[in-house]
């Protein structure tokens, strides 16, 4: 799993492809239900978490406490021309970004997707 500890250390990573379009996400706020995304450049540090696919029930556990299905989210949104699910942890200064793409466990993917 990769950490970044704030939205600059994210944007800094040199990720490519859908990775930079969550961090555009991530700082110009979603547009969901009317509402707007308060996790940007000039709000509070936010903790981005990156699930790889290497990544596994152990790992996630490792440092979340809990396997991915056994989390507890504040909310969950998916976008599919990014090809990835937001999950945002209570408290709201903690994302974990999951990439929707040929690696990621059907387990896992069909979870988040009932928790959108």
């Amino acid at each position: 799993m990769r950490h970044y500890p704030s939205l600059d250390a994210y944007e800094n990573s040199g990720l490519l492809g859908c990775m930079r379009k969550t961090l555009q996400y991530l700082k110009n706020g979603e547009q969901s239900n009317g509402g707007s995304d308060a996790h940007d450049s000039d709000g509070p540090h936010c903790e981005v978490w990156v699930i790889t696919e290497y990544d596994d029930d152990e790992s996630v556990a490792k440092v979340f406490g809990a396997p991915l299905t056994k989390l507890s989210f504040d909310r969950v949104s998916f976008n599919p021309d990014e090809e990835r699910f937001t999950c945002h942890l209570p408290g709201g200064e903690r994302l974990l970004i999951v990439a929707d793409i040929y690696w990621l466990r059907d387990d896992w993917r069909d979870w988040l997707i009932t928790q959108l």
